[in-house]
């Protein structure tokens, strides 16, 4: 839809935590301007969510690029069903559209259930720092990458896979959509924000909130130079041309 980087970024925010993190980075390097929308307002988890605070799309006004981030919530959970729906009604308006979108982790999820592929529990769920296996010639690295997902995705009718995992589809392309299971946006801060909102939940199921933070901490340049890759990949894919410049030395920390 575009051919040289710039323009308006909307990004999808669920939850009160669900934070930009190296995406937010990446896009601003980009000299996207991002348009920042909260379900539920940024650090206020007790405000009901509500799709408003996304609203309709104006069609003659519509973005270069979305990023619909992830959630603690299930795409088929009855009680955010209120907007749930209307978010995937804006996913395959903008699919008619031909407006390029990244879905990430329930994001990914949210593009596949949009065009009518199923999203259950899966039998594998993973947290942690996981590798993929991509399809051949996929614009997938292999990682590893941070995942936090106990729901997998169905590849939808006329989707190209382009990564697995045990846990099941990890990747697809579907005209100007890409959906990633894992999370390149992730970087300390990141997964600070989920720790301290899920940490109980955490440990009750046998994961190690400090040990998760360690590594992430351990392999932080590794991996946000892994994601800056990775995004480079998806936004070649959707037509966008890129900075010249070398992102690593332009991308701080968040």
């Amino acid at each position: 839809m575009a051919t040289a980087p710039g323009g308006r970024a909307l990004i999808i925010h669920h939850d009160a935590n669900s934070l930009g993190g190296i995406v937010v980075d990446y896009l601003r390097h980009q000299r996207f301007v991002l348009d920042e929308r909260w379900i539920t307002p940024p650090g206020q988890p007790d405000i009901p969510g509500d799709f408003s605070r996304v609203g309709k799309l104006d069609p003659h006004d519509l973005p270069a690029l979305i990023v619909v981030l992830g959630s603690g919530h299930s795409v088929y959970e009855p009680a955010v069903q209120h907007w749930v729906q209307p978010e995937l009604d804006l996913l395959r308006a903008t699919d008619i559209a031909g407006v390029p979108t990244l879905g990430i982790c329930f994001g990914h999820q949210m593009l596949a259930a949009a065009h009518g592929a199923t999203v259950a529990a899966t039998r594998h769920p993973e947290i942690g720092w996981f590798e993929v296996e991509p399809e051949s010639n996929a614009p997938i690295d292999r990682g590893p990458w941070f995942q936090w997902h106990l729901d997998h995705a169905e590849l939808p009718n006329g989707a190209e896979a382009l990564a697995w995992s045990p846990s099941g589809l990890q990747a697809f392309r579907l005209r100007s959509n890409i959906g990633v299971q894992f999370h390149p946006e992730l970087d300390e801060p990141v997964l600070t924000a989920w720790v301290d909102t899920d940490r109980h939940w955490l440990v009750e199921h046998e994961h190690q909130p400090e040990h998760l933070l360690a590594e992430t901490r351990r392999t932080a340049a590794e991996a946000r130079q892994r994601s800056i890759n990775q995004f480079d990949q998806i936004l070649t894919n959707f037509g966008f041309g890129l900075d010249s410049k070398p992102v690593e030395r332009e991308v701080s920390p968040t």
